[in-house]
């Protein structure tokens, strides 16, 4: 009997810490198929509320692979273009963009990795130029 799978679309597959943490392994992986699955499912999740400032938390760990913390140092630069705005679509709620500025800069100190400490000022540079003085 052949054996296949079913790709579960990003309603079907809810987003919890460990779900998200797998998807960032999945699109860091060297597997093409695992990188379309992974980026995908990352992509359908941006529009839950929750989904960057969770981002972050693994970005912060500084215990992680080297590779997943680089992918959501870009996520988190490509959100505040895409849903830092207020009048976004989707936007980032006023809650969730407090918890990603109070742990931003912090991060950005003690990052340790070069390449990682780059995408993280150019975020924070990103949502100072959003932001500042209006918000």
């Amino acid at each position: 009997m052949p054996s296949f799978s079913i790709e579960a679309p990003g309603e079907a597959n809810p987003m919890t810490p460990d779900t998200v943490y797998r998807a960032l392994l999945s699109a860091a992986s060297n597997d093409q198929h695992q990188i379309q699955t992974g980026t995908q499912q990352l992509k359908n999740w941006e529009t839950t509320p929750g989904f960057f400032s969770t981002v972050q938390s693994f970005y912060i760990d500084l215990s992680l692979p080297y590779n997943v913390r680089y992918l959501t140092s870009i996520l988190l630069k490509q959100a505040v273009d895409k849903y830092w705005r207020k009048a976004s679509d989707n936007a980032i709620g006023r809650d969730e963009k407090n918890l990603i500025r109070q742990r931003a800069l912090e991060s950005l100190l003690n990052e340790p990795e070069d390449t990682i400490a780059l995408h993280t000022s150019i975020f924070v540079a990103r949502i100072v130029r959003i932001e500042y003085p209006l918000d």
